[in-house]
């Protein structure tokens, strides 16, 4: 099982997603409707993001998309 991502403040989740700790910080925020994505990093970061979504107990249908109401 992938390591739960370091939650920072209530509902807002840090990953980190390459090899040098806090180097690229991307952050997971919970919203009652799913999952908010801020900055995605890298492309190679994907499998980090999918992973930390994961433990979380959501995955990459529970990602919001746009912006507003």
């Amino acid at each position: 099982m992938a390591k739960v991502p370091e939650e920072i403040a209530l509902g807002v989740y840090r990953i980190d997603t390459i090899a040098i700790p806090n180097g690229i910080s991307v952050l997971l925020v919970a919203d009652t409707d799913g999952w908010m994505l801020i900055d995605a990093g890298v492309r190679s970061g994907a499998l980090h993001i999918q992973k930390a979504l994961s433990t979380l107990g959501a995955g990459p249908q529970d990602l919001l998309w746009g912006f507003g109401p």
